[in-house]
């Protein structure tokens, strides 16, 4: 039988519990300037990578809203280069200076046409995969090293236009896919 001077386990040890929710914090907050940290020296590893000048141009045709995935070294699809910016929602506009990327909350890039080498469609990059019609994957000259920036389309038919307005205005033939280290 149980009497009302029975005693009650102990719910809590509040000393011990705010000792290691503090001990928890500390260590989520150590392992985000460690990822901080690395950024920069990406960065700083990446000096060569300033973003190419915009040159203001008359537009070849209307922009057409698409989705920067990132760019990368050519070859390495998971080493992204950090002038490049964020991942971000971009007004894509064929001009005849390049591909304009007009990116929402970044500078914008402008891809040289004089510079691009290739364009295909891939399934993603940055693990980042898109079903359906993928990417357009545009392989260029970024100062010294040959890279490739991915943008997505929501429409394919819209991914068919900037895959054909390369095609036609650089003047060269598609060619093969860039080989991958990660596949």
């Amino acid at each position: 039988m149980v009497t009302a001077l029975s005693e009650q386990a102990v719910v809590t040890d509040w000393p011990t519990r705010l000792l290691l929710t503090g001990a928890t914090a500390l260590v989520i907050v150590f392992a985000l300037l460690l990822l901080r940290r690395g950024w920069r020296r990406r960065g700083n590893r990446q000096e060569w990578a300033a973003l190419p000048e915009v040159i203001q141009s008359s537009a070849l045709a209307d922009a057409i809203s698409g989705k920067y995935i990132g760019t990368v070294r050519a070859g390495d699809w998971l080493d992204r280069i950090v002038a490049g910016g964020a991942m971000a929602r971009s007004a894509v506009s064929p001009t005849k200076a390049g591909l304009l990327l007009d990116r929402e909350g970044e500078p914008a890039l402008l891809i040289p046409a004089a510079k691009i080498e290739a364009v295909e469609t891939a399934p993603g990059m940055l693990q980042k995969v898109f079903g359906g019609h993928g990417i357009v994957a545009v392989t260029w000259t970024w100062g010294q090293s040959k890279v490739v920036t991915g943008i997505w389309f929501a429409d394919p038919i819209d991914q068919q236009s900037v895959i054909g307005w390369i095609d036609d205005y650089v003047g060269k033939p598609p060619e093969a896919p860039v080989q991958r280290e990660d596949s």
